[in-house]
C-alpha cells in the first residue's frame, strides 16, 4: 500500500509535459543535415518542419531542437553537459541538435546513435511511470554507453528512482515509449 501511496505521489509530482508548439514559428539557419549537406530554407512552422508524429517521438524545445539545446557529445566527454551554440547544429531525423564545437558536431554527424538519448530524450523514470515529460537536461546517467535523461522535483528525483531497479524500470519505459511515440497514448498495464 505504501508503494502504491509513494508512485501516485510520484506521478503527481512530474506532471510537466513536453511537445513541440504546433503553431510556432522558427527560424531555419544554415544547418548541416544528415547527407552533409548546408541547407538555407524559409521560416516554416515547427508543425511542417517536424510534424506531429516527431513531437512524440522525440521532446523537442518549443523551436524543434533536440534535449534542450545541450550538446549530446558532453554528456560523454565532459563532466557535465554544455549548451550548444544554436550556430553550430546537425539536423538528425528531422530534429535539430546544437553542438559546442565542429568537431562535436562532426563526431555527433558520424554515428548519432551512439549519442542520443534513450527514449527520444524524455524523462526515462517517467516514461517507466506511464508519462512522458520533460527532463531536467542536467539530470541524467550514462551507463553501458546510454544516456538517459530524468525529471527531478523539489521532492522526487527521477534518477534517484530509475537507480533503485534499472532492469524493470528500463523495460517498462521502452514499453511505454513505443506506444507513446506511435499515437500519444501510453496504454496501462494489466
Amino acid at each position: 500500500m505504501k508503494v502504491k501511496f509513494l508512485w501516485a505521489i510520484v506521478v503527481a509530482t512530474f506532471a510537466f509535459s513536453c511537445g513541440g508548439n504546433q503553431s510556432q514559428e522558427t527560424e531555419s539557419s544554415e544547418s548541416q543535415t544528415e547527407e552533409g549537406a548546408n541547407t538555407d530554407t524559409e521560416p516554416q512552422t515547427v508543425a511542417e518542419t517536424f510534424g506531429e508524429a516527431d513531437t512524440l517521438k522525440y521532446c523537442l524545445t518549443p523551436e524543434g531542437v533536440g534535449i534542450g539545446g545541450y550538446d549530446v557529445v558532453t554528456y560523454f566527454e565532459n563532466e557535465a553537459p554544455q549548451l550548444g551554440n544554436p550556430e553550430i547544429t546537425f539536423t538528425h531525423e528531422g530534429v535539430t541538435y546544437t553542438f559546442v564545437s565542429e568537431e562535436n558536431r562532426t563526431k555527433f554527424g558520424l554515428d548519432p546513435n551512439m549519442y542520443l538519448p534513450q527514449f527520444g530524450g524524455w524523462c526515462s523514470m517517467t516514461l517507466a511511470m506511464g508519462r512522458a515529460t520533460t527532463p531536467k537536461y542536467d539530470n541524467y546517467l550514462v551507463q553501458d554507453g546510454k544516456l538517459y535523461l530524468f525529471e527531478r522535483t523539489v521532492s522526487v528525483n527521477g534518477k534517484a528512482l530509475w537507480q533503485s531497479d534499472p532492469e524493470t524500470n528500463e523495460q517498462t519505459a521502452s514499453t511505454n515509449y513505443d506506444s507513446y511515440r506511435d499515437d500519444g497514448v501510453i496504454e496501462a498495464a494489466n
